[in-house]
């Protein structure tokens, strides 16, 4: 062993090319380089690089405690070619990515679907039940309204329908007429009854 027992001073070993600090049994520990690198080993398998860039880490890291990224400008990447990024710009908290899925816990019910130039879609019990298209959005299922919540439509919104618990109404608050119509030889038929 090395025992260094001055009060001041530094403790300096140095080399040309590098240095390699070993295990009796031959393994690699610490590997630095001139200029370079400087490398951490488990069990002979480098796990811990030093670069140009920052650090380049080999298997899954463990924290115990934040991640923290003190800017507005870095970003988590994710994937060969940093496909998804996680990052905060100051003013929003952002996944940028081309398509997003979000799915529960075991991985096995889709949330959350949206594609890049296309619908997004939202789930329900692995049911899709909303998605937006090209000219609007499409229900997969019914649309249901507590008593008295209207549907309203027009830019003034002008034509209410809605039900307040006992009667269904059908408001017409423009000026013009309200019209109910079918194609040629079909009918239109009110019924008190399903």
């Amino acid at each position: 062993f090395i025992n260094d027992t001055a009060t001041a001073g530094q403790f300096i070993i140095q080399a040309v090319n590098g240095h390699d600090i070993k295990h009796s049994n031959g393994d690699l520990a610490i590997r630095t380089l001139v200029d370079g690198s400087t490398s951490l080993y488990y069990d002979n398998s480098k796990k811990l690089e030093t670069t140009s860039g920052g650090i380049t880490a080999t298997g899954n890291v463990i924290a115990s405690n934040d991640l923290e990224i003190p800017n507005d400008s870095g970003k988590i990447k994710l994937g060969a070619s940093s496909d998804l990024k996680i990052y905060h710009d100051g003013t929003y908290n952002t996944l940028a990515g081309a398509n997003l899925l979000v799915r529960n816990a075991a991985a096995n019910e889709t949330l959350i679907y949206a594609v890049e130039n296309g619908s997004a879609e939202l789930w329900y019990d692995n049911s899709k039940k909303f998605e937006t298209k090209n000219y609007g959005i499409q229900l997969s299922d019914y649309l249901y309204m507590d008593d008295g919540k209207e549907i309203r439509m027009g830019n003034d919104q002008d034509l209410k329908i809605y039900f307040d618990g006992t009667d269904t109404f059908f408001k017409n608050h423009s000026s013009g007429s309200t019209y109910h119509r079918a194609r040629v030889n079909w009918q239109v038929g009110v019924n008190a009854t399903d």
